[in-house]
């Protein structure tokens, strides 16, 4: 399956926003030819670049002032943008979801995990799934981190049956299915977390759905949990902690700059 091209957060409602220029300027660089060559190198360089860039910085200035001046007096009085974004990241337990489901800023949570999986299409493969069963991010990539390291064809053999893919979908769990199946990061995550939501809705919340995903549900329930299953679930969750905080340090730097884009073009839509 090929990769998904994700929406840059720099394209509004899905369109590219470009500023023409006009014909007669353009007329005096070009050659005879009609091919760009001659004065164009020449307003580009020396004090004409230098101009050129000032006015383009004038110009977002004077939108982000009129943007202030017109309605930005709800902002001003609660500390500005940057401690909104910021106040708003520290309260949210999970902010990726939040942001996914922003099309302004679904491309940095796809990049991040990108990152850290090493694969853009392990990282959209757990994402969607995670959206669609509506699973904290950072749990469904910190159990796959736990169970795979990421690898889509990671097997495990035990004592009398498989665990393969990304979630180590067990083969007595999931018979039936082919190779095809179990190796396909997408039909892999979308099995593994519906799995994951059964558990977490059975154990009601995080520590004991981690238990079940790994040890079953009747030695959780019968109070039978292995050592190691403990064991398991405390690397998870540690894990999961620690891409939280990174996460929240890394949206920080850039959500405030996003937000300030995203209301901007809203306002001036209505």
């Amino acid at each position: 399956m090929s990769e998904k091209n994700v929406e840059s957060p720099f394209r509004f409602g899905g369109k590219k926003y470009r500023s023409e220029i006009s014909g007669r300027h353009y007329s005096k660089s070009f050659n005879n030819k009609g091919d760009p060559g001659g004065n164009l190198k020449a307003i580009f360089t020396g004090k004409n670049r230098g101009n050129i860039i000032k006015s383009i910085l004038l110009v977002i200035f004077s939108g982000i002032c009129v943007f202030y001046s017109e309605g930005g007096k709800d902002l001003k009085e609660t500390g500005g943008i940057k401690e909104i974004a910021k106040s708003e990241i520290d309260d949210f337990q999970d902010i990726s979801l939040k942001l996914f489901r922003n099309e302004l800023t679904r491309s940095l949570i796809v990049d991040y995990y990108s990152k850290i999986t090493k694969s853009k299409r392990v990282a959209e493969a757990i994402i969607l799934s995670a959206d669609k069963y509506d699973i904290p991010v950072s749990l469904a990539f910190s159990l796959s981190w736990a169970e795979s390291r990421y690898l889509p064809r990671a097997v495990n053999y035990n004592s009398n049956s498989v665990d393969r893919g990304l979630f180590q979908l067990n083969s007595l769990s999931f018979p039936n299915l082919d190779n095809s199946i179990y190796f396909d990061p997408y039909k892999n995550a979308n099995l593994g977390l519906r799995h994951l939501k059964f558990c977490l809705n059975k154990g009601k919340n995080e520590l004991v759905g981690l238990a079940i995903y790994n040890a079953g549900v009747s030695r959780v329930v019968n109070g039978h949990i292995p050592f190691s299953t403990l064991n398991h679930v405390s690397r998870i969750l540690e894990y999961k902690r620690k891409l939280d905080a990174r996460l929240r340090t890394e949206m920080k730097k850039v959500i405030p700059v996003v937000s300030l884009a995203e209301l901007f073009f809203n306002r001036n839509r209505t």
